[in-house]
Order: structure tokens, then C-alpha cells, then sequence
């Protein structure tokens, strides 16, 4: 069964907090702590400050011709659309590895 690396956590960085990341993956992490302690010590930003960050930057960038709430509601959903995107890849991913590693113990067994 394939377990998340580091590199998944980068990925998946800041779009899900990591009790999200456990939630959504489960028993493919270790704990929400080591990937709390992972972002730590890569001097990441907690996960809902980098997000606040991110969306305030975007106002350096807004249309002009939008008002503050339709700019908003763009950016709220350019983020929901990127983190649906992760889960997915995600889950290919996942889904990928699981079908090799199944194949090759097929094989092996036969």
C-alpha cells in the first residue's frame, strides 16, 4: 500500500491543513503531527497563514473591473479547483502504485 512522502506533503502544502490530509488519506499517513512537524521543519508557514497570505497577495493582481466580493469568490474558487486537482492527481497517483504493487504480487505468486 502506498504511504505519502514528504514530497506528497509539499504538494498537497498549504491547500489541505494536515488534519485534512489525514482525513482524506487515512492510514496512507503516519499522523497529523509528523506532517505538522515536517512543514516545521522545512520553516513553512502553518498551512492557514500561508493560504491568508496567498489570497491577500491576489489582491496585487485582482481585476480591477471586479468588485471586492466577485474577486473574492474568484479566488475562493481558483483554490477549491486546485486542491480538487490535488486530491485527484493524488489519488492517481495512489491508484497507480496499488495496481503495480498488486500486479507484481500476481506475478510473483504464479
Amino acid at each position: 500500500m502506498y504511504k505519502l512522502t514528504e514530497q506528497d506533503y509539499t504538494q498537497l502544502y498549504p491547500y489541505f491543513l494536515p488534519s485534512e490530509i489525514k482525513k482524506v488519506f487515512g492510514e496512507r499517513v503516519p499522523s497529523v503531527r509528523t506532517i505538522q512537524r515536517y512543514y516545521k521543519q522545512k520553516g513553512y508557514l502553518e498551512c492557514d497563514a500561508a493560504l491568508d497570505l496567498i489570497v491577500k497577495r491576489s489582491w496585487s493582481i485582482a481585476d480591477m473591473a471586479l468588485s471586492h466580493q466577485e474577486w473574492s469568490d474568484y479566488v475562493a474558487d481558483e483554490l477549491a479547483k486546485r486542491k480538487s486537482k490535488l486530491i485527484a492527481d493524488m489519488k492517481a497517483k495512489i491508484k497507480k502504485h496499488d495496481v503495480r504493487l498488486l500486479t507484481e504480487l500476481t506475478e510473483c505468486s504464479q
